[in-house]
């Protein structure tokens, strides 16, 4: 049984419904004001509980919150999620996020809080996925770059076995020197990060926004210069998705392509990209048993097409965690369900 330990934010979010996004000196009135439950790594294990609902797949949840954030622990186990491994830190306030969605465009602008995701220490990690891992089970985990102490987390969880996903949001300029994702097995970036990253690591610029051409470009030579990689995943949005993959450790790179959702009304974009992690990775861990074992073609299809399915969905309302999709409304709204099933 895959047992899957998300190490990740939990942000209590600030949404501002507007008109259009504020621009540079301007005051704006906004149209609606919300206060949900977020943090892309608490929208992640929330997505993989979700996805894994009728599988052998356990979701469990690490990190940081404050007194002001313990109502977000509820929601999270309603959906399925072990929060036994996250710390209430009374010392120090919840992160958060203030989020403007254009009413026009569904798409949003954030800025962040880290608030006590930042404060997670060495000896914590080591304790957590020491106390998690185990030699019996396949044992997953999945980062993103909101939390402290990733220079030891990454490091230490590849030593001890662990298939280790990083979702590289968000994606300063020093991520690469900063963060050691050559111990990294999955990446799942977006058009935005996956350019960053390239200018840090290949050394490209590209005039024009990433398109599926230039993406594979990207994702085939990321594996000349990331020696544990196996698998990278890109979003791009309306144009679908795309991962690269190697279907053993020294393997022949192979590209599936799977197209966006048609039939999408956008509401509000936040939160689509952990939607599509949790799907992507919950397929993947069910059908693909650890970093020494063979990727298979048809897992990587069907994780695609699933993840890109829900993550579509998931713009059809609004806020982060309250618009993962259940896997039946997904599973209903797949294409070529009799391909995958």
């Amino acid at each position: 049984m895959p047992n899957v330990l998300t190490y990740g934010s939990i942000n209590i979010d600030d949404i501002f419904l507007v008109d259009d996004i504020i621009k540079p000196g301007e005051t704006i009135s906004a149209l609606n004001y919300t206060v949900l439950a977020g943090g892309k790594g608490a929208n992640q294990s929330v997505a993989l509980a979700k996805a894994s609902q009728g599988s052998n797949v356990t979701i469990t949840h690490a990190g940081n919150i404050g007194e002001d954030g313990k109502w977000i622990l509820k929601l999270m186990e309603d959906a399925g999620v072990d929060t036994s491994l996250v710390t209430i830190d009374a010392t120090v306030r919840t992160g958060r996020a203030i989020i403007q969605v254009s009413k026009t465009t569904g798409n949003n602008s954030i800025i962040l809080y880290a608030g006590a995701n930042k404060s997670i220490h060495q000896a914590d990690a080591e304790r957590i996925l020491s106390q998690f891992h185990s030699n019996n089970t396949p044992t997953w985990l999945v980062l993103q770059n909101e939390i402290s102490s990733l220079d030891f987390i990454i490091p230490y969880a590849y030593r001890k076995g662990y298939t280790i996903a990083f979702n590289t949001a968000p994606c300063p300029i020093e991520l690469v020197s900063t963060i050691p994702i050559k111990e990294c097995h999955i990446l799942i970036m977006n058009e935005s990060e996956a350019a960053s990253v390239a200018r840090q690591l290949l050394n490209v610029n590209f005039e024009k926004d990433l398109d599926i051409s230039n993406t594979e470009i990207i994702g085939k030579r990321l594996f000349d210069v990331l020696p544990s990689l196996r698998l990278a995943v890109v979003t791009l949005g309306s144009q679908g998705s795309v991962a690269i993959y190697s279907t053993s450790k020294r393997g022949n790179l192979k590209t599936a392509r799977q197209p966006a959702l048609s039939d999408v009304e956008v509401v509000d974009t936040t939160g689509a990209g952990d939607v599509f992690i949790g799907y992507f990775l919950t397929e993947l861990s069910q059908g693909w048993h650890g970093t020494e074992a063979e990727l298979n073609d048809k897992v990587v299809s069907k994780a695609l097409t699933l993840a890109t399915t829900a993550a579509g969905i998931a713009c059809e309302s609004c806020g982060a965690m309250g618009s993962v999709p259940l896997r039946d409304v997904v599973i209903q709204r797949t294409r070529s369900v009799e391909e995958i099933f």
